[in-house]
C-alpha cells in the first residue's frame, strides 16, 4: 500500500510540474502578446490587403490585359485613412449637391404648376376672345333678325284666325 501511495505522490508531483510549466508558458506568451499589442496594434490586423495568400490570384494577374498586382507592396493605415477621408468629403459634397438638386426640382415643379395654371387661364381667355370675334358677325345678324321679328310681330295682329285646309286655327301668342 505504501508503494501505491508513493506512486500516486510521484505522479501528482510530475503532473504539477507539467501543469506549472504549461501555465508559465501560457502566461509568458500572454504577457509578450499584450506588450506587442500595446506597442504596435496594427500588426495584428489581417485582411486581403496584406497579401496573405500571394499566389491566389496569380493566374488572373498573368492573363489580364492590365495587371494591377504589385507583389511585396505594403499598405499603411495612414494612407488608407487619407483615402477614406477624401471619399467621405466627396460623399458629403455629393449629398449637399443632391439636396440642392432636390430643392431645384421642387422649385421647378412649383413653377411648372404655376405656369400650367397661367397657361390654362390664358387658353380660356383666348378661346373666349376667339369665339367672340368669330361669332360677332353671326350675333349681329341674329340681333338684326330678332329686331325684324319683333317689328313684324308688332305689325301682325295678336290673333290671326285663319282656317287652314285641315280646319285648324293659327293664333299668335300663347298656345
Amino acid at each position: 500500500m505504501f508503494e501505491r501511495v508513493n506512486k500516486f505522490v510521484f505522479l501528482f508531483i510530475k503532473f504539477h510540474k507539467w501543469a506549472f510549466m504549461y501555465l508559465a508558458i501560457v502566461f509568458g506568451f500572454s504577457i509578450i502578446y499584450w506588450g506587442t499589442w500595446h506597442v504596435k496594434p496594427d500588426s495584428f490586423i489581417l485582411n486581403s490587403e496584406l497579401n496573405i495568400y500571394p499566389f491566389q490570384d496569380i493566374s488572373e494577374y498573368l492573363w489580364s490585359d492590365s495587371p494591377e498586382y504589385i507583389p511585396l507592396s505594403t499598405t499603411s493605415l495612414r494612407s488608407l485613412k487619407q483615402e477614406f477621408d477624401e471619399v467621405i468629403i466627396q460623399l458629403k459634397s455629393a449629398e449637399i449637391k443632391l439636396i440642392e438638386v432636390k430643392e431645384k426640382v421642387l422649385e421647378i415643379e412649383n413653377n411648372e404648376l404655376m405656369l400650367s395654371e397661367k397657361h390654362k387661364t390664358e387658353i380660356d381667355v383666348n378661346i373666349l376672345q376667339y369665339e367672340n370675334r368669330e361669332m360677332e358677325p353671326f350675333l349681329r345678324k341674329e340681333a338684326g333678325l330678332i329686331a325684324q321679328v319683333s317689328r313684324a310681330e308688332k305689325r301682325v295682329p295678336d290673333v290671326i284666325s285663319e282656317t287652314t285646309g285641315s280646319g285648324l286655327a293659327i293664333t299668335h301668342g300663347t298656345i
